[in-house]
């Protein structure tokens, strides 16, 4: 007797034979022949994975023939089952005979593709992403990964900013990785780019991703504060600045603001004459003022003080300071200062002589 198996019409007696897609149908077939000179019965057909497959008869004359059929799904991978046909004579000997048979099973066509772009290192999706110093260096990685079951050509990474970006391979094996780098200039403000991969399967189907990235660009700290001194209103920074009387009542005011880019903190003025000056407050946000205030009273001369102020940067603690002199000048108490000086008066003093005749 002789057993001829085939799978999906081929004798794949050696593997890996056809290659069929995962899921779809097999079709085995067993094609018996009772190539003796006698009649053979009780003919049956088995496989070791399949077990019993129904034939058509179970007795064969001497050159007769029969097909066999089993049907099933197919699985992924190497697949490989063995028919055996048995039979015997009416004197009871029994024959047999076996034939192997193969398929490959293969995963249909999935073809996928990733893509994750990162911001100096961090995967940035979502803003604001890394705080960069303007005008520091920006590295963009795309990290692209096959990550269907087919290899993909003419892939390209494209960023919606930046333009093409340049990659070491343009054919991802399923499975494989690559990293794309791009690089720039931190610019100010919420920035945000879009990265886009595209790839294609041996039959032209299309796949991509996407996968945005962001920072926020934040001007150097430059720490700076303005101090404006004023006497009794007046911005006398030359001399003689306001007149006064002696004896009058002075008024300094110091308006010291923060005119950088960062909060300050440990906000003091002192004053080469007055010694410390009393503030509301120690800490300035930007662009914030305050106003702090010495009184005292005017003496004699031509007078000039000078306000210091100092302030610590809340970010890295640097020290900033700024100067700013006044004046004042006095006149005696009682002479308006439209008065102009005048000459002494002189007066004549008559002092009486008395005189005697001479005897």
């Amino acid at each position: 007797i002789d057993l001829e198996k085939a799978t999906n019409g081929e004798d794949a007696d050696d593997p890996p034979g056809p290659t069929i897609t995962v899921g779809d149908p097999v079709t085995w077939t067993y094609a018996v022949t009772n190539t003796g000179t006698v009649t053979l019965t009780n003919v049956t057909v088995t496989d070791d994975i399949l077990g019993a497959i129904t034939c058509p008869q179970t007795t064969l004359a001497p050159g007769a023939v029969m097909t066999c059929t089993a049907t099933g799904t197919a699985a992924a991978g190497q697949y490989a089952n063995l028919g055996t046909v048995t039979g015997e004579t009416d004197t009871g000997q029994e024959v047999n005979d076996q034939d192997p048979s193969h398929y490959n099973g293969r995963v249909a066509d999935q073809p996928a593709i990733d893509l994750e772009k990162a911001t100096n290192g961090e995967d940035a999706d979502s803003p604001p992403g890394p705080t960069i110093t303007v005008g520091d260096p920006v590295t963009w990685t795309y990290a692209v990964v096959n990550t269907g079951n087919v290899t993909l050509t003419n892939v390209a990474v494209t960023d919606d900013i930046l333009g093409a970006i340049t990659c070491p391979q343009t054919t991802l094996a399923p499975g494989a990785t690559m990293t794309c780098t791009a690089t720039g200039t931190a610019a100010a403000g919420q920035y945000a780019n879009l990265g886009t991969v595209t790839g294609e399967t041996d039959t032209g189907q299309q796949v991509n991703d996407q996968d945005p990235s962001h920072y926020n660009g934040r001007v150097a700290d430059q720490p700076a504060i303005d101090l404006e001194k004023a006497t009794n209103g007046e911005d006398a920074d030359d001399p003689p600045g306001p007149t006064l009387e002696v004896g009058a009542v002075v008024t300094w005011t110091f308006v010291v603001t923060n005119i950088g880019n960062v909060s300050l903190i440990d906000v003091a003025v002192t004053d080469d004459q007055l010694g410390a000056i009393a503030c509301p407050q120690t800490t300035l946000a930007v662009d914030e003022a305050m106003t702090c205030t010495a009184n005292g009273i005017a003496i004699a001369g031509q007078y000039a003080n000078m306000g210091t102020v100092t302030g610590n940067s809340a970010t890295t603690g640097e020290t900033v300071t700024d100067l700013d002199p006044s004046h004042y000048s006095t006149q005696p108490t009682g002479l308006d200062a439209t008065d102009e000086p005048t000459a002494p008066v002189q007066q004549r003093v008559f002092i009486p002589v008395l005189r005697t005749r001479a005897q």
